[in-house]
Protein backbone atom coordinates (compact mmCIF):
# COMPACT_ATOMS: atom_id res chain seq x y z
CA UNK A 1 0.00 0.00 0.00
CA UNK A 2 1.54 3.47 -1.10
CA UNK A 3 2.24 5.89 1.96
CA UNK A 4 -0.66 8.34 0.43
CA UNK A 5 -3.37 5.55 0.59
CA UNK A 6 -2.14 4.28 4.12
CA UNK A 7 -2.67 8.45 5.13
CA UNK A 8 -5.98 8.50 3.32
CA UNK A 9 -6.93 5.41 5.22
CA UNK A 10 -5.79 6.72 8.75
CA UNK A 11 -8.49 9.33 8.24
CA UNK A 12 -11.49 6.94 8.21
CA UNK A 13 -12.34 6.73 12.30
CA UNK A 14 -11.67 3.15 13.61
CA UNK A 15 -13.37 0.99 16.85
CA UNK A 16 -11.58 -0.13 19.58
CA UNK A 17 -10.13 -3.21 17.41
CA UNK A 18 -8.18 -0.86 15.12
CA UNK A 19 -10.78 -1.83 12.32
CA UNK A 20 -12.59 0.90 10.63
CA UNK A 21 -15.54 1.83 12.10
CA UNK A 22 -18.86 -0.34 10.32
CA UNK A 23 -20.48 2.10 8.05
CA UNK A 24 -16.96 4.45 7.53
CA UNK A 25 -15.99 3.69 4.13
CA UNK A 26 -19.27 5.12 3.07
CA UNK A 27 -19.55 8.41 4.84
CA UNK A 28 -16.25 8.74 3.66
CA UNK A 29 -16.65 8.28 0.22
CA UNK A 30 -19.80 10.03 -0.08
CA UNK A 31 -18.12 13.32 1.02
CA UNK A 32 -15.51 13.06 -2.32
CA UNK A 33 -18.74 12.40 -3.70
CA UNK A 34 -18.72 8.68 -4.63
CA UNK A 35 -22.35 6.69 -4.35
CA UNK A 36 -21.03 4.59 -1.52
CA UNK A 37 -17.99 2.88 0.53
CA UNK A 38 -17.42 0.30 -2.60
CA UNK A 39 -14.58 2.72 -4.14
CA UNK A 40 -12.73 2.17 -1.11
CA UNK A 41 -12.83 -1.04 -1.07
CA UNK A 42 -11.76 -0.85 -4.59
CA UNK A 43 -8.39 1.36 -3.59
CA UNK A 44 -7.79 -1.57 -0.82
CA UNK A 45 -7.72 -4.26 -3.49
CA UNK A 46 -5.49 -2.36 -6.09
CA UNK A 47 -8.43 -2.15 -8.79
CA UNK A 48 -8.57 1.45 -8.90
CA UNK A 49 -6.50 4.33 -7.65
CA UNK A 50 -8.83 7.48 -8.40
CA UNK A 51 -8.11 8.70 -4.45
CA UNK A 52 -4.86 9.80 -6.61
CA UNK A 53 -7.16 12.71 -8.12
CA UNK A 54 -9.22 13.14 -4.92
CA UNK A 55 -6.26 14.70 -2.55
CA UNK A 56 -7.52 18.26 -2.63
CA UNK A 57 -10.88 17.13 -1.92
CA UNK A 58 -9.99 15.01 0.77
CA UNK A 59 -7.42 17.29 2.38
CA UNK A 60 -9.98 19.90 2.32
CA UNK A 61 -12.30 17.58 3.95
CA UNK A 62 -10.58 16.85 6.69
CA UNK A 63 -8.32 19.49 7.56
CA UNK A 64 -4.99 17.52 6.69
CA UNK A 65 -2.37 19.41 4.08
CA UNK A 66 -1.64 18.02 0.26
CA UNK A 67 1.80 18.00 1.01
CA UNK A 68 1.07 15.27 4.32
CA UNK A 69 -1.32 12.94 1.74
CA UNK A 70 1.05 12.76 -0.44
CA UNK A 71 3.76 11.41 2.13
CA UNK A 72 6.17 14.92 1.16
CA UNK A 73 6.05 15.71 5.30
CA UNK A 74 5.03 14.44 8.38
CA UNK A 75 3.34 17.68 9.44
CA UNK A 76 0.14 17.11 9.34
CA UNK A 77 -1.88 20.16 9.48
CA UNK A 78 -1.37 22.73 6.48
CA UNK A 79 0.84 25.39 6.86
CA UNK A 80 -0.20 28.95 7.53
CA UNK A 81 -0.06 31.51 4.93
CA UNK A 82 2.80 33.25 4.38
CA UNK A 83 3.96 36.08 2.27
CA UNK A 84 2.52 36.52 -0.82
CA UNK A 85 4.66 34.64 -3.57
CA UNK A 86 6.93 36.04 -5.90
CA UNK A 87 5.42 34.64 -8.83
CA UNK A 88 1.66 35.74 -7.51
CA UNK A 89 3.39 39.37 -7.41
CA UNK A 90 4.85 39.12 -10.95
CA UNK A 91 1.74 38.28 -12.38
CA UNK A 92 -0.16 40.90 -11.18
CA UNK A 93 2.21 43.29 -12.65
CA UNK A 94 1.69 42.00 -15.96
CA UNK A 95 -0.66 43.69 -18.65
CA UNK A 96 -3.92 42.10 -19.81
CA UNK A 97 -2.29 39.95 -22.74
CA UNK A 98 0.40 38.40 -20.49
CA UNK A 99 -2.28 37.76 -17.89
CA UNK A 100 -4.16 35.93 -20.23
CA UNK A 101 -1.58 33.54 -21.59
CA UNK A 102 -0.74 32.41 -18.26
CA UNK A 103 -4.06 31.85 -17.49
CA UNK A 104 -4.14 29.34 -20.72
CA UNK A 105 -0.99 27.93 -19.79
CA UNK A 106 -2.24 27.19 -16.04
CA UNK A 107 -5.64 26.15 -17.25
CA UNK A 108 -4.17 23.24 -19.50
CA UNK A 109 -2.06 22.05 -16.77
CA UNK A 110 -4.90 21.66 -14.27
CA UNK A 111 -6.51 19.89 -16.80
CA UNK A 112 -3.53 17.82 -17.41
CA UNK A 113 -3.17 16.87 -13.90
CA UNK A 114 -6.13 15.96 -13.05
CA UNK A 115 -7.72 14.33 -16.03
CA UNK A 116 -8.13 11.25 -13.66
CA UNK A 117 -11.04 13.25 -12.00
CA UNK A 118 -12.81 13.44 -15.51
CA UNK A 119 -12.98 9.49 -15.35
CA UNK A 120 -16.30 8.32 -14.29
CA UNK A 121 -15.60 5.43 -11.70
CA UNK A 122 -18.19 2.59 -12.38
CA UNK A 123 -19.61 1.00 -9.57
CA UNK A 124 -19.88 -2.69 -10.20
CA UNK A 125 -21.00 -4.03 -6.84
CA UNK A 126 -19.51 -6.75 -4.74
CA UNK A 127 -19.49 -10.07 -5.05
CA UNK A 128 -19.24 -12.98 -2.68
CA UNK A 129 -15.63 -14.87 -2.19
CA UNK A 130 -16.28 -18.20 0.05
CA UNK A 131 -12.79 -18.69 1.93
CA UNK A 132 -13.10 -22.39 2.60
CA UNK A 133 -11.26 -24.35 -0.48
CA UNK A 134 -13.35 -26.88 -2.52
CA UNK A 135 -11.91 -30.19 -1.98
CA UNK A 136 -10.18 -29.30 1.10
CA UNK A 137 -12.40 -29.30 3.81
CA UNK A 138 -16.04 -28.70 4.97
CA UNK A 139 -17.87 -25.80 2.60
CA UNK A 140 -18.62 -22.64 4.31
CA UNK A 141 -21.22 -21.87 1.40
CA UNK A 142 -23.20 -24.47 3.48
CA UNK A 143 -23.23 -22.27 6.81
CA UNK A 144 -23.16 -19.22 4.84
CA UNK A 145 -20.79 -17.61 7.67
CA UNK A 146 -16.90 -18.29 5.74
CA UNK A 147 -17.03 -15.27 3.05
CA UNK A 148 -16.04 -11.78 2.29
CA UNK A 149 -17.65 -9.58 -0.09
CA UNK A 150 -15.32 -8.00 -2.58
CA UNK A 151 -15.28 -5.74 -5.42
CA UNK A 152 -16.55 -6.54 -8.57
CA UNK A 153 -14.03 -5.59 -11.57
CA UNK A 154 -14.96 -5.78 -15.17
CA UNK A 155 -12.90 -8.50 -15.58
CA UNK A 156 -15.12 -11.15 -13.78
CA UNK A 157 -16.85 -13.73 -15.94
CA UNK A 158 -20.66 -12.08 -16.42
CA UNK A 159 -23.74 -14.06 -14.52
CA UNK A 160 -21.17 -15.05 -12.06
CA UNK A 161 -23.34 -15.54 -8.38
CA UNK A 162 -19.92 -16.09 -6.20
CA UNK A 163 -16.18 -17.09 -6.86
CA UNK A 164 -13.99 -19.16 -4.27
CA UNK A 165 -10.27 -19.88 -4.69
CA UNK A 166 -9.70 -23.81 -5.44
CA UNK A 167 -7.09 -26.24 -3.97
CA UNK A 168 -5.25 -29.38 -5.25
CA UNK A 169 -4.76 -29.98 -8.74
CA UNK A 170 -7.39 -32.41 -9.68
CA UNK A 171 -8.39 -29.82 -12.15
CA UNK A 172 -5.71 -29.42 -13.79
CA UNK A 173 -4.63 -28.33 -16.42
CA UNK A 174 -8.22 -26.06 -16.71
CA UNK A 175 -7.95 -25.19 -13.10
CA UNK A 176 -4.82 -24.54 -11.42
CA UNK A 177 -4.57 -25.02 -7.51
CA UNK A 178 -4.65 -21.74 -6.54
CA UNK A 179 -6.81 -20.39 -8.68
CA UNK A 180 -10.10 -18.50 -8.17
CA UNK A 181 -12.98 -19.81 -10.20
CA UNK A 182 -16.29 -17.85 -10.34
CA UNK A 183 -19.37 -19.33 -10.37
CA UNK A 184 -23.33 -19.14 -11.50
CA UNK A 185 -26.02 -20.43 -9.76
CA UNK A 186 -29.07 -21.00 -11.57
CA UNK A 187 -27.11 -23.08 -14.95
CA UNK A 188 -27.63 -26.87 -15.55
CA UNK A 189 -24.64 -28.64 -16.56
CA UNK A 190 -24.57 -30.60 -19.74
CA UNK A 191 -21.89 -33.93 -20.05
CA UNK A 192 -18.07 -33.34 -18.95
CA UNK A 193 -19.08 -29.44 -18.07
CA UNK A 194 -17.70 -28.21 -14.76
CA UNK A 195 -19.67 -27.77 -11.37
CA UNK A 196 -19.27 -27.35 -7.59
CA UNK A 197 -20.70 -29.88 -5.52
CA UNK A 198 -20.80 -30.39 -1.63
CA UNK A 199 -20.72 -34.42 -0.78
CA UNK A 200 -21.14 -35.31 2.48
CA UNK A 201 -19.85 -31.66 3.96
CA UNK A 202 -16.87 -31.64 1.86
CA UNK A 203 -16.94 -28.68 -1.42
CA UNK A 204 -15.78 -30.39 -4.10
CA UNK A 205 -15.06 -28.89 -8.31
CA UNK A 206 -15.33 -31.48 -10.99
CA UNK A 207 -16.72 -32.72 -14.45
CA UNK A 208 -20.17 -34.14 -14.33
CA UNK A 209 -21.35 -37.10 -16.22
CA UNK A 210 -24.14 -38.72 -15.63
CA UNK A 211 -24.67 -42.68 -15.38
CA UNK A 212 -27.21 -44.78 -16.62
CA UNK A 213 -28.81 -45.97 -13.84
CA UNK A 214 -29.48 -42.61 -12.39
CA UNK A 215 -25.91 -41.87 -11.04
CA UNK A 216 -23.73 -39.29 -11.26
CA UNK A 217 -20.11 -39.11 -11.79
CA UNK A 218 -17.80 -36.11 -10.40
CA UNK A 219 -14.61 -36.35 -12.59
CA UNK A 220 -11.12 -34.81 -12.08
CA UNK A 221 -9.83 -33.56 -15.42
CA UNK A 222 -6.26 -34.62 -14.51
CA UNK A 223 -5.46 -37.65 -16.08
CA UNK A 224 -3.28 -38.42 -13.02
CA UNK A 225 -6.22 -38.03 -10.56
CA UNK A 226 -8.48 -40.82 -11.13
CA UNK A 227 -8.19 -41.62 -7.21
CA UNK A 228 -9.97 -38.48 -6.54
CA UNK A 229 -13.30 -38.78 -8.49
CA UNK A 230 -16.69 -39.35 -6.85
CA UNK A 231 -19.34 -41.59 -7.77
CA UNK A 232 -23.00 -40.48 -6.70
CA UNK A 233 -25.91 -43.06 -6.51
CA UNK A 234 -29.29 -42.43 -5.83
CA UNK A 235 -29.94 -44.49 -3.23
CA UNK A 236 -26.51 -43.73 -1.65
CA UNK A 237 -27.58 -42.03 1.55
CA UNK A 238 -25.37 -39.61 0.24
CA UNK A 239 -25.54 -35.86 1.40
CA UNK A 240 -25.42 -33.94 -2.22
CA UNK A 241 -25.69 -30.11 -3.18
CA UNK A 242 -24.99 -28.97 -6.64
CA UNK A 243 -23.89 -24.72 -6.12
CA UNK A 244 -23.63 -23.72 -10.25
CA UNK A 245 -21.44 -24.00 -12.81
CA UNK A 246 -17.94 -22.76 -13.36
CA UNK A 247 -17.85 -19.93 -16.00
CA UNK A 248 -14.94 -18.86 -18.13
CA UNK A 249 -13.71 -22.37 -18.88
CA UNK A 250 -13.43 -23.75 -22.87
CA UNK A 251 -15.62 -27.00 -23.53
CA UNK A 252 -14.00 -29.40 -21.79
CA UNK A 253 -13.31 -32.99 -22.95
CA UNK A 254 -14.29 -36.52 -21.59
CA UNK A 255 -11.42 -37.47 -19.12
CA UNK A 256 -9.26 -40.14 -20.10
CA UNK A 257 -6.82 -41.93 -17.16
CA UNK A 258 -3.91 -43.38 -17.39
Amino acid sequence: MDKTLERILSLLPRNEKGKIQHGARSEFAKRLGYKDGHIVSMWLSGDSDSYKGKLRDIAEAYGVSLEWLRGETDERQPQQAGPVPEILTRYNELDEHGRHMVELVLDAEWKRCNMIQAVEVVDLGTIRHYLSKPAAGPGGMVEGEDYEDIPRTADMPKGADFCLTVSGDSMEPYIQDGQRIYVNEASELRPFEVGVWCVDGATYVKQYAPGYSGEVYLLSANPKREAANLTIWPSGGQSVQYFGKVLGLPKLPEPVYK
